[in-house]
């Protein structure tokens, strides 16, 4: 069976390859309409933060959150013991974290 145009207004598709839009726009009428919402759909979408950014923005986020307080810090060793930050080491900890954020956070 032969593909054919659907008879129905063409969506944006969010994930269609290039070279579908393109075999689209060759064998349909009026689907460079859909070639070009496809392109502007893309640019617009380009800076979309991935799931993976999302998820590290918020870990950054707490760890500030966490190093801004005056309380104990602790993270675990190869063994599982605690090691707990040192306040001479907070700074450069709090440091890295604020650089996370900006680095994910956009």
């Amino acid at each position: 069976m032969a593909w054919s145009c659907p008879r129905r207004r063409p969506e944006v598709v969010r994930h269609a390859s290039p070279a579908f839009v393109a075999a689209r726009a060759r064998r349909c009428p009026g689907a460079q309409r859909l070639e070009n919402k496809q392109q502007a759909f893309d640019e617009a979408h380009k800076n979309d933060p991935s799931p993976q950014r999302i998820a590290n923005c918020q870990t950054a986020r707490n760890n500030v959150n966490v190093l801004d307080e005056q309380r104990p810090v602790y993270s675990y060793d190869d063994k599982g013991n605690h090691k707990y930050v040192e306040d001479k080491d907070r700074a450069a900890a709090l440091a890295t974290a604020q650089r996370q954020v900006s680095d994910n956070c956009r």
